[in-house]
């Protein structure tokens, strides 16, 4: 049996229900009982490459989780896309949909969105991961760090060096004199 994959545009794809999801390696149709059974849609995503004329289907939650992580800043938070490489074959993604298959008809999944969607939109993302907060779900990745690091000229550096050097010298007279008068280093004879 196969589940109808229908598009906005009127087009039609399948995919068979005993060919393996790649993340799990179990059948779409038993992925797809899984959420059946706690009372959810299931969520197929389908990623077309550039250069490519087939399309690798994908359980899409999973397939969020590879391809998306929440970025923590200074600025807030947002989602981004951590990989832009088809999970399958390592070719460079041109575009990601979701098809989202209902328990009431098991044959068939209806277009929800593409990948901008799901990076625009927390309403997207929250239909995706089941009405769960899907930044539980997401990698995170915390960027505090400053836009322009200190830059140190060149002229300040040397003067610091020297000045460094010069104290250096400074301290190490006088660790000498010391021992020299507390009478641990025998003064230099002269004849």
């Amino acid at each position: 049996m196969n589940i109808a994959l229908e598009e906005a545009g009127g087009r039609v794809a399948a995919v068979r229900e005993t060919e393996v999801e790649p993340f799990s390696q179990k059948m779409f149709g038993e992925v797809c009982q899984e959420s059946f059974i706690k009372g959810v849609p299931h969520v197929i995503g389908r990623v077309e490459v550039k250069d490519g004329k087939d399309h690798t289907y994908y359980d899409g939650r999973q397939l969020c989780k590879f391809l998306f992580e929440l970025v923590i800043s200074k600025d807030g938070r947002k989602v981004r896309m951590k990989n832009t490489l088809n999970p399958a074959d390592d070719k460079k993604i041109k575009e990601v949909a979701f098809f989202e298959v209902l328990p009431s008809d098991v044959r068939k999944g209806v277009f929800i969105g593409t990948h901008k969607d799901f990076l625009e939109s927390s309403k997207f993302r929250s239909r995706i991961f089941n009405r769960n907060d899907p930044f539980d779900s997401l990698s995170i990745n915390f960027v505090f760090k400053d836009a322009h690091p200190l830059k140190i000229r060149r002229g300040v550096l040397v003067s610091l060096l020297l000045l460094l050097a010069v104290l250096c010298g400074i301290f190490t007279g006088c660790v000498i004199n010391l021992l020299r008068n507390t009478k641990l280093i025998s003064p230099p004879v002269h004849k």
